[in-house]
């Protein structure tokens, strides 16, 4: 019996510290999802590039960021696990030159738009979305950092996450303003997330662990 129950409890223990062992990526390989860029200074301006497909290739848009200005975006993502159910999720938006030109330029990215969000194959808590800007290799170490602690009540659930950056109410977006003469030309969003266990595996948790006690209390007598 004591041998069944410690199995049982490793096993079990084990699933909870890394929920998607069979999984190879936490956000379904193949999904669509749009992707949102929004300017704002002279001529303020959204573009939405849609059924972005979540496979880890580089996929790229053409951009209209004024009437006399169209450029390239590229967008990549990336998963890797972190271990203990926890995953970093990273999309990369990638321009061909200045991606916010315009003079007092703001600069804003959105993930899922109006009804296009991330396709997550299990229920995660999001803890932390973290954006940062680039001048080519160069982090520009502006004040962008991590958008939870501030906007939380902005990405309407947190846990289980809606796969959404930002959407209370869609569409929000997330950046800075005033780095138009930074030359902005690739913007990273890395979204953290820790997987929800399942009520089923929690359970069987609390089994082994009741069911632990008992053995131990029997071998003290």
């Amino acid at each position: 019996m004591r041998l069944t129950l410690s199995a049982l409890l490793t096993a079990v223990l084990g699933s909870l510290g890394n929920v998607t062992t069979a999984a190879a990526s936490i956000v379904q390989l193949g999904s669509t999802y749009d992707a949102g860029m929004f300017s704002r200074g002279g001529v303020p301006d959204t573009s939405v590039f849609s059924d972005v497909v979540f496979d880890g290739l580089p996929q790229t848009f053409s951009r209209t960021a004024d009437p006399n200005r169209t450029f390239d975006v590229t967008i990549t993502e990336t998963v890797t696990a972190l271990g203990g159910g926890v995953h970093l999720i990273s999309i990369e938006f990638r321009g061909d030159q200045n991606l916010f030109e315009v003079e007092a330029d703001e600069g804003f990215v959105h993930i899922g738009f109006l009804a296009n969000p991330l396709d997550l194959v299990r229920p995660v808590t999001l803890e932390s979305a973290v954006l940062t800007f680039f001048n080519g290799t160069e982090d520009l170490d502006l004040d962008d950092g991590d958008f939870l602690p501030g906007l939380a009540s902005s990405f309407g659930s947190l846990s289980p996450w809606n796969g959404y950056f930002l959407n209370a109410p869609p569409p929000l977006f997330g950046g800075l303003g005033g780095i138009r003469d930074l030359n902005v030309d690739r913007i990273t969003l890395d979204l953290r997330v820790r997987e929800v266990p399942e009520p089923s595996t929690l359970a069987l948790a609390a089994l082994a662990l009741a069911g632990l006690g008992v053995t131990v209390r029997r071998r003290r007598r």
